[in-house]
Parts: C-alpha cells; structure tokens; sequence
C-alpha cells in the first residue's frame, strides 16, 4: 500500500481538493452544488452555510432554506424567470432577496421546496450512494467512489444497480421482491437467445415491454416475463397497446392499478438509471426505443450472466446488512485482474493495440484506454446529429434558446464540451477534433475531460487550438477558474515542442471585464507564437459558422485576438458581450 501512496505522490505532487468542508455530509453537500457550478463559487457559498448549519437537522425547514440559499447564489436555476433575472444569473450576477422571492413565488415545487431537496436526498439514497440514519444521512462507500471517481461510473452503477432490491430494507414501500436490474438483463438474454434459435431477426427490447413486462416484476421469475413478451408480440406484433398493459399490470398480476403517465415516467426513471452503466445501447425507432446489449460490453455481459445465472432476492434483516453488503461488493472484474484483461484486450483489438497486449501494465493500459475514448467519438452518434440542433442545443445551453435537451440527465458543463466538440467535427470533420470527455460506449458524454489536459484540442494546418468551456458566468468565478487552466494547458501544449502556433480559446456564456484583463496582460508576456483569448458562446458558434475553410478559422481567430490586444478591455467586453448569431 505505502508503494502505492508513494507512487501517487511522485505521480501528483501538489494533490488537493478545491472544496472546503469539516465532514462527509458537508463534503456530499459541496459536490452535489459544484455540478452547477464552480468550486470556488461553491466555497464562497458553503462557508457561511456551513456554520449557518452546523449541528442542526436537515429537517424540513433547513432543506427549505439550503434551497432558498442555492436559488440566491445562481446554483439552482429555476424554470419560470423574468427576462431581466435571467439575463441577471447568466451573468453570474448575485439576486436580491426582492428577486428571490419573486422567483420563489413563481416556481413552487408540488411537495415544498424542503420536499424538492428530500427528494435529491432519497434518490441517492435508494441507490446506495447514501444511507438514511434518522434525519441524518452517511455517504457510504459506493457514493464516496461515485463522488471521488467519476471516470469509472459505469461500473459503480452497476454495483449499485445489482444490489437495488425492490421490497427490500431500502424500498420498504415496495410489495414485489425483484430485482430489475438483473431481471432485465436475464430477460434480453433470453429474448435474444430465443430469436437466433428461430432464426427471426431481432431489433431488441422495447422501452414499453420493459416497463410492462419487466420492470413490474413481483419476483424474480424472468422466464415467465420472457413467455409474456412473446404473448403479447404475437398478439400485437410491434404496436404499443396500453389497454393490454393495464389489464396485465393490474389483473393479471395483481398490481396496483396505474396511469400510462405512471407507466411511462417510472420507466424512464428506472431506465436513465440503468444507461448509467453502459451496458445497454438505446435504438429510436417511430416514437419507441429498443434496448439491446453493447457490443463492446459484451465481456462484462457474459461475465455477469455467469456469475448470476442462480439470482435470487434477498431477505436483509436491516439496513446495515443492506448497505453493508453494498459497501462490500466487487465486480468479478474486479476481483481478478485477468478478466479485466479479457475486457481491456477487447477495446485493444478495436483500437489496433493488439502488439501491446503482452505487457498489458499500466501505461499500456492507459494508452489502450484513451486511444478506445478516441474511437468512441470518432465513431459515435456524431452523424446522428444535424447541424442546426447542435447549434440549438448550444444556445439552450447559453440561455438563448428553449426546448427539451437530447441530453436531458446531463450536467449543461458537460453538453457545452460535447457540443462544442460536435460542432467542430460536423463544420471541419472529425479527425481535426479531438474530445478529452469520458464517453459512454454509445457516444454520449459520461464526465469532463480530466485535469491536466484541453477540454478540447483542435488541429487546423497551422495552429492548435486548446479550447476550454466553461458554463461559468461570475466573475470571480470566472477569474480564478478559467483563466489559470487555460494559460497552464496553453504553456503546455507550447513547450511540447511540435513547432506548430498555439492558440487557446475559453468559452463561456459570458466574458468579464477582468477576465479579458488578464488575458490581455498575458497576451504580452507569452510568446509572439503563442496566445489566448476568451470569446462568448455566440462569438464561437459565429466564428465557426461563417468559416468555410481552416484558414478563415484561424483569420477570424486571429482577428479577435489582435482586438483583444488592441481595444480597452471596457470596449472588448462590451463588443464581445452584444455578438448575437442573427447578426448579419
């Protein structure tokens, strides 16, 4: 172990975490606020929050105003807005308490704002990330290594999914002792075994089926549910009948009677759930989607169906032998490195890595893992995706536009890099763009890219770009979390010696009078070849809108740059801000 902390430290010198708390929960509350928005803006909040805090309950009535707190500070962003309160967060601009209670009175969830907050509290506890003790809650081990590891969520999702038991300690409301996760997997196991002995094509399981079929489970009887399916496939073919589904859910297995509202929104809350852990691929098809395994995956899949082929619900005695059991499960992956192994050299022969495999130690390992993150964006959903509802999603992003995301369960600062990055490849193709986001095996987005390294690289023939996004607007924010990053990967990138011209460009909702200052003072300090700007999201999507060619790119680049260095930083910013697309 002491190898292992020494190897760490030589690797990472100067590690350390961004957040301020004195405890777990603290350290839970700190987490759940930076994904929306900035550690520093996350610290100025908490410090008084904290000791506002410390000691008491997170009873109702503090739930209430942590809420009110977060709507305050622009972390919580609520729906219904006036224009001008809007313009005034996305600005990153405080909101008075005049503005607080207008926008309280104008977005009062159902169950009370308290209420709203319990119910983040008891999603991630039903899911094993936390244990409710009383009115208190633990983070467990599991959420620690969500919280402390993102990188590997798909695998901690599907220890959490594993062990999710419905009439279980956790979900004592429950009157069905099944376990969804597995009876799924189980189910599309033999639906797919059942359609190659027919010989009959298969386009996998409808998002409708699952809800009516599977995720309704009493027990853990996953053959019957398969029977059911095909029942209803011969007597429907590929309609979607909720008559019948009523009639099964309720009649037939005696279940309470439910709404097809119900129906459709428990199987979507159960279903971005399960996408969490990258074993299934979701095909849309005439208002349904089918559900089918990942071809990548397909090691862990057998893996799973291996060690699981005897299933059973479990009849825990109380909520510690259920968490207990949680904390301490691992993967067969995990526990022994040679079927990790068979897992990686599957990704190697994708990837063309195959000469390496005999080595197969770290650095081998990590190259085969970021060449494998490459090939899933160069090979994603990227042509699935028209120009214009790029651009749209951008502006959504940006506050510009409304509308439903495609995206709708991840983080805006994630969809800004992804975008961002779809953007480029559509306009200039592919192989000048290189993402350093996490992907699932489908495509979509997983976390940011990693410290140390450009959210974006971007290659034209004679410059590279590093490109960093930001969602942040304060201007403290700003200042202290978008400036020093992109001058560190800028100096980086420049002393690599590829004897190219190195431009960074930070993108954000909006670029701050001090933000531009500093650039604009390094713009004098660093090498002629070298330099940074910040442009607005509208500024970007126009600059690569209007460019048909690499070099218009780096000429309109160029052109800001030289405004930058040029103009009062008062004038840039002004200039910079009121850049609108429709602009001729």
């Amino acid at each position: 172990m002491n190898k292992i902390f020494n190897y760490l430290d030589e690797l990472i010198p100067d590690y350390y975490c961004e957040l301020n708390y004195n405890n777990d929960f603290e350290f839970l509350i700190a987490v759940v606020l930076s994904a929306q928005t900035t550690d520093i803006k996350v610290n100025k909040v908490t410090e008084e929050l904290f000791k506002k805090y410390e000691g008491t309950l997170f009873d109702d009535a503090q739930r209430t105003n942590y809420y009110i707190e977060a709507i305050k500070t622009g972390i919580v962003k609520p729906m219904n807005m006036t224009p001008e309160i809007r313009e005034k967060i996305r600005r990153g601009e405080d909101l008075t308490s005049d503005e607080i209670k207008e926008v309280l009175q104008n977005n009062r969830p159902r169950n009370g704002f308290g209420g709203r907050v319990g119910d983040f509290m008891s999603a991630m506890a039903s899911q094993g990330f936390l244990q409710k003790q009383g009115k208190r809650y633990r983070l467990t081990n599991l959420g620690n290594e969500l919280l402390t590891n993102p990188e590997n969520e798909t695998d901690i999702y599907i220890k959490a999914m594993i062990n999710l038991q419905y009439g279980s300690i956790d979900r004592n409301t429950a009157t069905n002792k099944a376990i969804p996760f597995l009876n799924m997997i189980f189910v599309m196991t033999e639906l797919e075994k059942y359609y190659e002995t027919e010989n009959l094509p298969y386009k996998g399981i409808s998002d409708f089926e699952l809800g009516t079929f599977v995720f309704t489970m009493k027990d853990c009887n996953y053959k019957k549910s398969v029977k059911d399916i095909l029942k209803y496939r011969e007597i429907n073919g590929g309609k979607t009948d909720y008559e019948y589904a009523m009639k099964y859910i309720h009649e037939d297995n005696g279940i309470l009677a439910i709404s097809e509202s119900t129906l459709k929104d428990y199987t979507d809350e159960v279903l971005r759930k399960f996408k969490k852990t990258g074993l299934f691929i979701e095909d849309k098809q005439y208002k349904k989607s089918y559900y089918r395994f990942s071809p990548i995956e397909e090691e862990k899949i057998r893996l799973l169906i291996d060690n699981y082929s005897d299933y059973k619900w479990l009849n825990y005695t109380d909520a510690d032998e259920y968490f207990n059991k949680i904390e301490s499960y691992v993967l067969p992956w995990e526990a022994d490195d040679s079927l990790y192994a068979q897992i990686l050299r599957k990704k190697a022969e994708i990837v063309g890595l195959t000469d390496s495999l005999d080595k197969m130690d770290k650095k081998i390992r990590d190259e085969i893992e970021s060449k494998y993150n490459d090939y899933i964006f160069q090979n994603s959903v990227l042509d699935d995706f028209n120009y214009d509802l790029i651009i749209h999603e951008l502006e959504m992003i940006n506050g510009k536009q409304k509308g439903n995301s495609i995206l709708p369960d991840t983080e805006n600062y994630v969809k800004l890099e992804w975008f961002t990055s779809l953007l480029l490849s559509k306009k200039f193709g592919k192989i000048s763009v290189k993402s350093n986001l996490k992907f699932y095996d489908d495509g979509t987005p997983k976390c940011c890219a990693a410290g140390g390294e450009a959210d974006i690289e971007f290659y034209t023939p004679d410059i590279n770009y590093n490109i960093e996004v930001t969602t942040i607007s304060n201007k403290n924010q700003q200042v202290n979390n978008e400036t020093t990053s992109v001058l560190r990967h800028l100096d980086e990138t420049n002393r690599s010696g590829n004897g190219k011209k190195t431009t960074a460009i930070m993108v954000a909702p909006y670029i701050h009078y001090d933000t531009i200052n500093i650039y604009k003072i390094s713009a004098n300090g660093i090498s002629k070849d070298t330099i940074a700007v910040p442009l607005t999201i509208d500024a970007f999507i126009k600059t690569v809108q209007e460019s048909d060619t690499y070099e218009e790119f780096d000429q309109k680049v160029n052109v800001y740059c030289e405004l930058m260095k040029s103009m009062q930083v008062a004038e840039f910013e002004r200039m910079i801000n009121e850049i609108k697309l429709n602009e001729e």
